[in-house]
């Protein structure tokens, strides 16, 4: 059915609520976008290429999601949740998409997002069959889980004009994206954003990164293995279990990072180098247990403090400790059992947690401190 509408009158041109096929021409608003959402449930083609949305407000009824203002050039929150949707083209001067407008629309496997597009809210298409991904250059900023839970995705291009963050939990649990594309002006990576997508062969970005934050989680059970810490020379903070349970197999911190979080390797069995910063005074609470790190972590460094579990079940040969380090955590060293060489720079004796070396033959390994503090270390 092709028609034509005025704002608020979609329901009085249509007859048949059964039709498959919606063109329309002319303008609409949320309460046409509602009629869509309650009434035409066979719907699986629609086209509003030639459509402009009008602003709409109705403070005695709220209409999707408890919202009764309705910006122009804006798809409403929930209009097409669930529905079995197919096909879906916008009208050309769309700036906003809402959240959870094509949530569950497991049919839909392609969606052209036009230039001048600018914001796309929380969930508005988790769950959906998208098979590609291309934001335009004017996309601005991304709702929670906007991606996430999309079982049939493959690639991702994400190249922002002006800076953005990738939100939490953007595309959690897309287990078939193999391919992620970043341009520069993406700032940050939320808390789970890849999480789960366990087939994340590529990452990558236009030459050096402007990354600052990467969040909790963010590659928790991902296949990602190449991301390029040397181009990320902004990056400030690596959170908790960021790339926990991960395919990376190198981790050369830079120089500008202050903080790598809890167990942010953790587990990641392809990690076979990790190389802290200079300036790092922390190896943090269970950060290489279970990885295949075998380098010599803590030396050049500042470290004063290393965690519980910080090297638990890893294959170090030598480990030397430098002058600063005053702390040496629970079971942070147990389970070493290639550990062949142990130096400590540290003149007084690092305190120490319970069972620091759990299943080390100790005896069997040579430890070289300062001649001054032999007696303190005996």
């Amino acid at each position: 059915l092709e028609v034509e509408c005025t704002p608020g009158n979609l329901s009085n041109v249509i007859g048949n609520y059964n039709i498959s096929t919606l063109i329309v021409t002319g303008q609409m608003d949320a309460r046409d976008f509602k009629f869509i959402a309650t009434a035409l449930d066979a719907i699986t083609v629609v086209d509003l290429s030639g459509v402009t949305i009008v602003a709409y407000s109705d403070h005695s009824k709220p209409l999707f999601n408890n919202e009764v203002d309705y910006p122009e050039n804006f798809i409403p929150p929930m209009a097409f949740f669930g529905k079995k949707i197919k096909q879906f083209t916008l009208p050309p001067g769309t700036r906003a998409i809402g959240m959870g407008a094509f949530a569950g629309c497991d049919r839909l496997t392609t969606f052209t997002f036009p230039e001048g597009l600018d914001s796309i809210g929380a969930y508005a298409f988790s769950a959906t069959k998208l098979n590609n991904i291309v934001l335009p250059s004017t996309i601005k900023s991304l709702g929670k889980g906007v991606f996430s839970n999309c079982t049939n995705l493959s690639r991702v291009t994400i190249n922002p004009s002006t800076e953005m963050a990738i939100p939490e939990s953007a595309f959690e649990f897309d287990k078939t994206v193999n391919y992620i594309f970043l341009g520069p002006n993406v700032t940050s990576i939320g808390d789970r954003a890849f999480k789960g997508t366990s087939r994340l062969f590529y990452l990558t970005f236009t030459g050096q990164n402007n990354i600052r934050y990467i969040g909790k989680e963010a590659f928790l059970a991902s296949g990602v293995a190449d991301f390029n810490f040397e181009q990320a020379t902004a990056l400030n903070n690596i959170d908790d279990l960021a790339f926990a349970q991960s395919k990376q197999v190198s981790a050369t911190i830079p120089a500008a990072t202050t903080r790598v979080g809890k167990g942010a390797f953790f587990y990641d069995t392809d990690l076979t180098t990790y190389i802290p910063n200079a300036a790092s005074d922390t190896i943090a609470d269970m950060l290489l247990a279970g990885t295949a790190v075998s380098n010599n972590v803590t030396d050049n460094t500042q470290v004063q403090y290393i965690g519980n579990y910080a090297f638990y079940n890893t294959p170090i040969t030598t480990l030397s400790l430098p002058a600063t380090t005053n702390y040496i955590g629970d079971r942070a060293m147990a389970g070493m059992i290639d550990l062949q060489e142990f130096n400590s720079d540290a003149i007084e004796v690092p305190a120490l947690g319970a069972e620091v070396w759990l299943g080390v033959k100790q005896a069997t390994i040579p430890l070289k401190v300062p001649g001054e503090s032999y007696d303190a270390y005996s």
